[in-house]
């Protein structure tokens, strides 16, 4: 392929958006008129996967990588993911009319971010921290603040009884001073309530998880929600940020755009591989990507055979 035709071909390339984020993953790239399969290995960012998550081990096994002359190509909204800093991104993780909002914290909030969006009616998580009393807490200045998932959800299709049994199930409820191999005061579990009645229904689950370890203590706290501090973007879906294959499905989001995207969210808990394997939400999203996985495939294997 001369470089001439490369440079035309990507130049034609990423003039509309064909998808909105709230249908899933948005297409950042347009066909301008060219043979897309020829003229560049931009397959995985060409093809509209709007409410679709991507295979894992698919996805490992023929990764399409994203090259810098691709990214050059992009729009600037897409080019550079922008910091967004945490006033704008406070700004925008208010719930919508209908959606309530649950805090957790159970160990490392890169784990519970992702279980939590395992599950129908799951619509946005964003990890941060909470508990404590310092002011303005980071990620290496935390002071006594626990690392803390929340979540945005719909309560007519889960509720907050079934989100009470999703964090004892996700948890050591025994194990004192962390989680696992994470060891560490910020490590510990507790329940924030927002109402009486909240508070009523984590005090009872604890109870009842008390009653099934009777020879220990049940370590996680129920306490009063104060305040939660979105935690820094880096930490932010990084379940899905270790899986490079499947992060390019939103590269082209900003920070607070990711925070705040419920596909991101849905692709997070599948990278992570947290899920339990009986659900259909996730069992549903790798049925519709299988045809993808295929045409990535075929696009790609063009494209190495025209440039050899």
């Amino acid at each position: 392929m001369a470089a001439s035709d490369w440079r035309s071909g990507r130049r034609s390339l990423c003039r509309r958006r064909l998808c909105r984020d709230s249908d899933g993953f948005q297409l950042v790239c347009g066909f301008g008129g060219i043979n897309v399969a020829s003229s560049c290995r931009v397959t995985l960012l060409l093809l509209c996967t709007c409410g679709m998550s991507m295979s894992l081990s698919a996805a490992m096994q023929n990764p399409v990588t994203v090259t810098p002359a691709m990214r050059m190509a992009l729009p600037a909204e897409g080019r550079t993911r922008r910091m967004g800093d945490s006033k704008d991104m406070r700004q925008r993780e208010k719930p919508m009319n209908g959606w309530k909002t649950a805090t957790f914290a159970m160990g490392s909030f890169w784990m519970a971010e992702a279980v939590f969006a395992c599950y129908p009616g799951v619509l946005r998580t964003r990890v941060g921290y909470a508990g404590g009393t310092r002011a303005n807490p980071d990620y290496y200045h935390m002071g006594d603040h626990a690392e803390a998932v929340q979540i945005d959800y719909d309560p007519t299709v889960i509720s907050y009884e079934q989100l009470l049994e999703i964090f004892w199930a996700s948890h050591n409820p025994v194990q004192s001073f962390g989680q696992g191999p994470d060891v560490g005061r910020q490590y510990r579990a507790i329940v924030f309530t927002r109402s009486t009645y909240e508070e009523s229904l984590a005090s009872e689950s604890k109870k009842e998880v008390q009653e099934r370890h009777p020879n220990d203590n049940v370590r996680a706290r129920v306490v009063k929600f104060e305040s939660f501090t979105v935690a820094e973007p880096f930490h932010q879906k990084f379940e899905l940020k270790r899986r490079p294959q499947l992060f390019q499905l939103v590269a082209h989001l900003t920070d607070a755009e990711l925070l705040n995207s419920k596909a991101a969210a849905e692709l997070n808990a599948y990278a992570s591989g947290f899920c339990p394997p009986a659900i259909k939400r996730m069992r549903k999203l790798e049925a519709k990507l299988r045809p993808l996985i295929a045409r990535l495939r075929e696009l790609d294997t063009s494209f190495l055979a025209e440039t050899d």
